[in-house]
Order: structure tokens, then sequence, then C-alpha cells
């Protein structure tokens, strides 16, 4: 057993880098040979390399960080460790992983949203379609902001008329698949045949965001005209 100190930085590369503390040469802790991961496969973020004896020693520190823009999840730090049953592997045995600290563009319907890198703080640049609305769950704030941990705050939304309802025996002119259409959208309700149109044939998304008026019903011809015939008698 022969003792040694010596620390092995490595360049800056991908997201990240390793500093190797050196301990007490005992037994690598995975891998034998330069340019093996000593098993530590960390996703592609930190590269990993072996110090310039291709081993890793007992009780050795790998130590992680990251370049600027992204942050440390995980350890910050793990050990060459002998085990009870006589193996050596790293402890913790948690990988560590630097992230990216930029807010991604987020996905909104009926809206552009400007791609660019958006670091904390940065407020979210965003424009509806023609027709629809922005609105923000803090009202007061009107305002979404990329936070420290890549998160959006006060995201929001573009919003239209929601689709209206659809009466018994009744169709109209928008797709199942629309739940939300633009101001100016007018919906065209017509029965089916044996039935009557009872209310307004035509309603318009106003810009308030609201129908022009209650959707309108579709009656039975036969029973209605029971019905006349009752009251008339």
């Amino acid at each position: 057993m022969r003792a040694g100190s010596a620390t092995h930085a490595f360049p800056k590369r991908l997201f990240g880098y390793l500093r190797i503390d050196m301990g007490i040469y005992w037994s690598s802790c995975s891998a034998r040979r330069r340019g093996d991961s000593a098993g530590l496969k960390i996703h592609d973020a930190i590269p990993i390399r072996t110090p310039s004896s291709s081993l890793f020693f007992e009780n050795s520190v790998a130590r992680f960080s990251c370049v600027d823009g992204y942050s440390l999840k995980g350890p910050a730090k793990i050990i060459c460790t002998r085990f009870h049953n006589g193996s050596v592997g790293w402890k913790p045995s948690l990988k560590p992983v630097c992230l990216s600290e930029d807010c991604l563009p987020p996905f909104i319907e009926d809206a552009d949203v400007t791609n660019k890198t958006y670091r904390p703080g940065y407020s979210l640049i965003i424009s509806c379609h023609e027709g629809f609305q922005i609105r923000y769950p803090d009202t007061e704030t009107m305002e979404s902001i990329c936070q420290a941990d890549g998160t959006w705050d006060n995201q929001p939304t573009c919003q239209g008329c929601l689709r209206p309802l659809i009466p018994p025996h009744s169709y109209m002119n928008i797709s199942e698949t629309e739940f939300s259409v633009p101001v100016g959208t007018v919906v065209h309700y017509q029965c089916f045949p044996g039935y009557n149109l009872e209310g307004p044939e035509f309603l318009e998304c106003m810009y308030n965001l609201i129908w022009s008026n209650t959707p309108p019903r579709c009656l039975d011809v036969e029973g209605e005209y029971q019905y006349n015939f009752s009251a008339l008698s």
C-alpha cells in the first residue's frame, strides 16, 4: 500500500467538468483504462475521465460542478468506497447531472411564442392568433417570468369562445375537435329531419368571449303537432 495526494483537473466540456482528488492507492472503482467512465455515466452531461494513472484509488473523491447557465442536480461529490462485502464502488450511487437553467419556450395553443434563449428573470414574448385574447392566471401581474428552476411563472393562455353546446337532434358548422374558436366566429345550427328549430339559428362569438345568445332546441315535429292539437281541442 502506498499513499498519494494529487488533484487532477480536467477542462470544461459539454455542461461541466470533473475534478478527482486522489486518496490512498488501493483499488479502482470500476474502469481501468483511460477514456472509460469509471462507472460514472452521467447522462452525457458531465464528461468523465480517469486520472493519469488510469486507476481510481480507494477514498478518491470525484467533485462535480457545472459551467455557467447550468445547475447541478445531485451530489457535488462522490467517493470511491470499499463496502462491507469487499467490493469497491462509488458512494453515493446517485449520479449528478447538469441541467440548463434556461426556460424553454412553452407551447401555448392558438399562440406564437418567440423562440429565443430565456434566462431567469426574462419575460415571455407571446402573441395570440387573430381572434384570441391573452389571459394570465394573475390578472394583476400580466407578465410571465422565467424562474431560476427553468419553469415559467404566471404562464398565459390564448382564449376564444368555448365551443357551444349541441342540442339533441341538431348539428352545427364547428368541428368536434375545436374546443375554442376566435372572436367573430358564427355558428349555424340546423336540426335533423323530423325536427324543427326553436330559438336562434345563428350564434356569434363576441369580443367579451361569450356567445351572442343561448343555443336553440330541436323539437320533434310530430310531438309538437300533437301538443298544438291538444291545446286547440
